[in-house]
């Protein structure tokens, strides 16, 4: 979104790719239709640190900026993976971008997810990347901040902030994500009934730090007090699976094992939707009579919450870490839950006997 906001404001705006992976043609050619110049950046031809995850794509920027004609007034970076590490090295060395601005943005640094993720580094990797994300953070010219809590957090946990950090929203998404194959799911009108939702989604990757197994604890509990509740609705899991650990590979096969091996749950109508592109996801969440729920343990701005907001989703989402600064104070109550089973357990019942009346789409923060 960004790099399509500074486009459309008539700036030069070059994605550089530091990545191995294939790219779909259609993402690069979509950038380019919106005035956004892409480039995949080629492998070292030395070895380096051996495949590093963080300092090959590093180098890789580096040779590239060290092109003369790759000259910019800005270079941006997120602090995952810690990829400006070199060009910040060279530009601390007085022999690289002495005219360009290097900016941080703090998306999540892999320490931060995995202690979210209750996974320890264990190897000298995880430490190494970790070191090197911290550098990098340290050494930027600018550090953007999309929330306060990331930024606090990371003081807490001993990062030095350079002088300039910038507390900024992230660009939201906009109406144009929505394909024209899947725009006629989008804006459905809520039937009059005595009950609006049929479905609760959970919206988010299937880890840990996203909260599926605290969703299935708030069901089982409503569920107990509310037994014929449960029968007539379906619960989905939209978001791409994730390993548990490196014993169990994947989150989704635990949570299905959770629903079955539970005496209150073992027969609610339970699917995956973990091959969803953001255009089948947007649509699939903005039908009123899905009831999504963001239930995190801890987060930064997760997209999932401006996208609800956005496409107006009815929604609920823990309120942990940034997420009560994207939402207008007059509607965060009717949104935002403790992350407790019980607590959630009292908002999902609270939205599930809604009547189309009662529903309000939530708004940004101002």
């Amino acid at each position: 979104e960004l790099a399509q906001l500074l486009a459309s404001e008539k700036a030069q705006v070059t994605i550089a790719y530091l990545g191995s992976g294939k790219l779909h043609e259609t993402t690069t050619k979509d950038l380019e239709n919106k005035g956004v110049s892409f480039v995949k950046l080629p492998e070292p031809d030395i070895p380096i640190a051996p495949g590093h995850v963080s300092l090959v794509g590093s180098y890789k920027a580096l040779l590239y900026l060290m092109n003369e004609e790759n000259q910019f007034d800005i270079v941006h970076f997120n602090d995952y993976l810690g990829h400006a590490i070199y060009p910040l090295y060279a530009k601390r060395q007085g022999w690289l971008l002495d005219k360009t601005k290097v900016v941080v943005t703090l998306h999540g640094t892999t320490m931060w997810s995995r202690l979210a993720n209750k996974q320890l580094p264990h190897t000298i990797d995880d430490i190494s990347v970790s070191w090197i994300e911290r550098e990098a953070i340290s050494a930027a010219d600018v550090v953007w901040a999309p929330s306060k809590f990331i930024a606090t957090s990371l003081l807490s946990e001993g990062v030095e902030l350079p002088e300039n950090v910038v507390v900024l929203k992230n660009a939201p998404p906009t109406l144009e994500h929505i394909s024209n194959k899947h725009r006629e799911l989008y804006g459905r009108r809520i039937e009059k009934s005595t009950s609006v939702i049929n479905e609760i989604v959970f919206f988010g990757r299937l880890e840990m730090r996203k909260g599926p197994l605290l969703l299935i604890e708030a069901l089982e509990q409503l569920s107990k007090k509310h037994r014929s509740m449960m029968k007539h609705i379906k619960v989905s899991f939209l978001g791409r699976d994730t390993p548990v650990d490196e014993w169990n590979p994947s989150y989704k096969e635990k949570i299905r094992q959770d629903f079955l091996s539970s005496k209150n749950l073992k027969n609610v109508n339970l699917s995956f939707l973990d091959n969803f592109d953001r255009d089948q996801a947007i649509s699939y969440i903005s039908d009123p009579h899905r009831l999504i729920v963001i239930p995190s343990l801890t987060e930064n701005l997760p997209g999932t919450v401006y996208e609800s907001i956005e496409f107006g989703a009815n929604f609920i989402a823990a309120d942990v870490g940034g997420i009560k600064e994207m939402i207008h104070p007059d509607d965060a109550d009717r949104c935002l839950f403790k992350p407790l089973p019980l607590s959630l357990a009292s908002k999902l019942h609270e939205k599930i006997t809604e009547t189309h009346k009662d529903i309000k789409p939530v708004r940004h923060s101002e």
